[in-house]
């Protein structure tokens, strides 16, 4: 059972016993509990983080993030390697840009 457990990625031992009962001539040689140390680490909580405050715009257009991206292996059918994103704080509406060259940020 632990050796089962251990090779479908730690699920839950009744789901193991119930797919041995669907699966003809399927034996398992030891179907004891047994303590699994990761899954008692996997379901440690952690300690809550401070919740930052972060300004966020009440009105269309008051804050707008950018990035540039890129490059990017493989070329738009128009060529470009790069792209500029905007987006909107407020409203959440982004714009993308698709540039060859990434000084085209400037223009």
């Amino acid at each position: 059972l632990k050796l089962w457990h251990n090779r479908l990625g730690h699920i839950n031992d009744d789901y193991i016993k119930k797919t041995v009962d669907l699966v003809s001539d399927l034996k398992l040689s030891d179907k004891e509990p047994f303590f699994c140390e990761s899954c008692q680490f996997g379901k440690q909580c952690k300690v809550s983080h401070k919740s930052l405050s972060l300004k966020r715009a009440k009105k269309p257009g008051e804050i707008i993030h950018s990035d540039v991206c890129g490059r990017i292996n493989i070329p738009s059918p128009s060529g470009s390697t790069y792209f500029l994103l905007f987006k909107d704080d407020c409203s959440g509406y982004r714009t993308v840009y698709f540039l060859k060259q990434k000084s085209e940020v400037l223009e």
